[in-house]
């Protein structure tokens, strides 16, 4: 008899608990990426599965004009998730901070990421520094 009161509520019961359950499912963000890569890995190759999250976190100082900007991007292997700029702390006029670019591997291959540190408004040949990674996205 009891069972049968309780039945139901274990819909409600489920969808309640479900966010609690599995965060990540909706939002690759929620869970931490695979690889953080920072400007030490400038040049590298990596490995990364797909459907997993990698980050690259560069310095940047846009009080300059220069900004970190992606060249080439293969989006059916790669989707860029999320591009955030964190001020370095305590924040002073002309400091700068860290450019953080959050991308989602999707499919299989090997390819080049290109970002380079230059000024929106200066002709794209112009750049003060460039970051490369070779990343091979398996399976």
């Amino acid at each position: 008899m009891r069972l049968k009161n309780a039945l139901p509520l274990l819909p409600a019961i489920f969808f309640l608990l479900l966010p609690a359950i599995a965060p990540s499912l909706a939002n690759p963000l929620a869970s931490p990426p695979a690889l953080t890569l920072t400007n030490q890995d400038n040049g590298k190759t990596i490995a990364v599965t797909s459907g997993k999250t990698l980050q690259i976190t560069l310095p940047e100082n846009p009080t300059t004009g220069f900004t970190w900007a992606i060249l080439n991007q293969p989006d059916k292997h790669l989707q860029l998730l999320e591009s955030t700029y964190q001020a370095d702390q305590p924040q002073r006029m002309g400091s700068g901070g860290q450019r953080q670019f959050t991308f989602l591997a999707k499919q299989p291959g090997q390819f080049l990421l290109t970002l380079r540190y230059r000024r929106p408004w200066e002709p794209a040949a112009q750049f003060a520094q460039e970051f490369t990674l070779t990343i091979n996205v398996k399976k």
